[in-house]
């Protein structure tokens, strides 16, 4: 019920009653309030305790603010999975780096391998050709001063022991 649909329906001790704490409270200023002399110290103490009553609701919040929380957490969980990925990718690039740098390693050592043997190969070949030329001359110094002046070839065995496009004659001693 509002407050003027109670005011029909009450005795008129009731309303008396309203009016005075109305004027108690200073909700009324048009009805003069009685001196305090009059009034019951019952009466002062319950309109002075509904006057602190309407106080403090008055100045309560209807809605209780929450304190504000602090910010880092949220940011702290807000950039956690950037963190993790950023160290997943840190931790992947270094064994890719690892990878690359064994894998340069054994590049290096067969290339250095292939040089090496490329060497080899090469001085074999001359000591071979020095070699040869070594055999050539010996036979050529052997044989006389005239046979200097011819070049020398030196034969190669053939893969059979028999002379190939030969044809057989009869004996003729016999």
């Amino acid at each position: 019920m509002s407050w003027p649909e109670t005011a029909c329906d009450e005795s008129s001790a009731d309303q008396e009653l309203r009016m005075e704490l109305k004027g108690l409270m200073g909700l009324d200023p048009e009805v003069p309030a009685r001196p305090k002399a009059q009034l019951s110290p019952e009466i002062l103490a319950l309109a002075e305790e509904l006057r602190r009553e309407s106080v403090r609701r008055r100045h309560a919040p209807i809605i209780k603010l929450a304190k504000p929380r602090p910010v880092w957490p949220m940011l702290l969980a807000a950039g956690l999975p950037v963190a993790l990925a950023l160290g997943g990718l840190g931790v992947w690039g270094s064994v890719q780096k690892r990878k690359a740098d064994t894998l340069a390693a054994a590049v290096r050592e067969k290339d250095a391998e292939m040089q090496r043997l490329a060497k080899i190969t090469a001085e074999a070949a001359a000591q071979v050709k020095a070699t040869q030329n070594e055999l050539v001359l010996a036979r050529s110094g052997a044989k006389g001063a005239q046979k200097a002046r011819e070049l020398v070839l030196p034969l190669q065995p053939s893969a059979s022991r028999q002379p190939l496009d030969t044809q057989t004659v009869s004996n003729p001693s016999r």
